[in-house]
Order: structure tokens, then sequence, then C-alpha cells
């Protein structure tokens, strides 16, 4: 049922109704939350910015480009919440004010992220998830290095090599 509301809600947020747009984000929120809190255990914070980031991003860009609004959300969604996982959020701070936006090019691409992402994060092994893990809740690589018993060199390295088996993946 929800699925066959989201088109018409969704003509009815790119046409300027208001009330479309409200009823399309009481629609989709819970259920983006519930996919980005399953497959990469941020905090609510994190969540909660993610998907409302997404979601200003759709309404942003919402035109006769995006054919598939839930897709756009869904890649949005990943797209965010992947970048907890490439650097240290300390070390990049995105003032409250100023939303972070990316060009509606990137969220347009006929993919579906959730299969290609639950695909690559399968690939890894446990020690890399539990790396990836740790980073994601904010620590830096001297801690998991500590916490995983190897040496911060290696955390370092493999992490890297995460991070370009990632981009090469999701090219």
């Amino acid at each position: 049922m929800w699925n066959s509301d989201l088109p018409g809600l969704f003509d009815g947020m790119v046409q300027g109704d208001l009330a479309a747009g409200e009823r399309l984000w009481r629609l989709v929120e819970s259920r983006l939350s519930a996919i980005v809190r399953k497959t990469f255990r941020l905090s609510d914070a994190e969540i909660e910015r993610i998907v409302a980031e997404a979601f200003e991003s759709l309404w942003l860009h919402a035109s006769d480009r995006v054919r598939d609004p839930w897709r756009y959300l869904l890649s949005t969604c990943y797209r965010r919440a992947l970048s907890f996982f490439r650097a240290p959020r300390a070390a990049y701070p995105c003032p409250d004010d100023v939303p972070e936006r990316l060009p509606a090019s990137h969220h347009e691409r006929e993919v579906d992220c959730e299969d290609q992402l639950l695909a690559w994060l399968r690939a890894r092994g446990e020690l890399s998830l539990r790396m990836l893990e740790l980073t994601a809740l904010g620590r830096e690589p001297e801690e998991v290095a500590g916490i995983l018993g190897l040496s911060t060199r290696t955390i370092r390295r493999r992490l890297q090599d995460l991070l370009e088996s990632a981009e090469r993946f999701f090219e």
C-alpha cells in the first residue's frame, strides 16, 4: 500500500504541494531510518540527520528527472552513511546551519544501493567489519588498534584498503 502512494505524493511535492511533501516524509521516514539503523549501526542522532538530509535533498532536487523517489532516498542515505566510514567525523565537521548538498546527478543513478552495499559488506571479513564499526562510532585508529590488538599501522592500512575497495566497488 505504501509504495502505491509514493509516486502521487512525490508528484504533488514536485508541483509545490507542501502537504504532499509532509505526507511523503511521514510515509518514508520510519522505513529509511530502520534500513539505515539495521545496516550501519549508527547512533539515533546520526540516523536522524542522514534521513533528514536525504529528504531535504529530494525536496531541493525534486523534478521530473527523479524517476524513482524511493531509490533516490535510499541512494542518498547510503552515500551519506558510507561517508561515516571514510574519515573520522571530528576531522571534517559540518556546521549545523550549512546543510550538505550533493549534485542531483549523483542521486539519480539507476542502481539499487542497498543490494550493492550488502554485497560489499558480506564480502568483508569479521575483523574488517569490526574495524568499520568502531570507526563509524568515531574511534581513532589508535583506539581501534588497542581494542582489536593490532598495530596502528595495520589498522590504518586496512582502513585505506577498505576505502579503496569501496570506491572501486561503488564506481
